[in-house]
């Protein structure tokens, strides 16, 4: 009997999720600032942000991983001047769209989103 109830119990757990028994209150850790802006289901790896299309360089804020995207890159010769330089991706609760512009602001329905995105971890 002993055998059956240790294989249920290692089932259970492994389907629920079970958690060792601690003495300890686990401690919280550092919430992700563009967490509440992934589209849920997004897989780890998928980027999150992207450079504009027209600068030479790429970049990618991969989920689960670094944030390759440098704010300070330049527009160019082929951008124009004031272009945006990061854009969100399809992956992200604001779609695909700028997030940092050079320059200028971006609308004020997308501030909260791509501020959380560019701060990113």
């Amino acid at each position: 009997m002993m055998k059956t109830t240790s294989i249920l119990v290692a089932l259970a757990c492994g389907v629920l999720a079970c958690a060792p028994d601690t003495a300890q209150d686990p401690q919280p850790g550092p919430t992700n600032p563009a967490a509440p802006y992934v589209v849920v289901g997004t897989q780890p790896g998928a980027c999150l942000l992207r450079y504009n299309a027209s600068i030479s360089a790429s970049c990618c804020y991969a989920l689960g991983g670094a944030n390759t995207c440098d704010a300070g890159i330049a527009c160019n010769a082929r951008t124009g001047a004031g272009c945006c330089k990061i854009y969100s991706t399809v992956a992200t609760t604001v779609g695909d769209g700028c997030c940092l512009y050079d320059g200028k602001p971006i609308g004020a329905d997308r501030q909260a989103a791509c501020a959380g995105l560019l701060a990113g971890r």
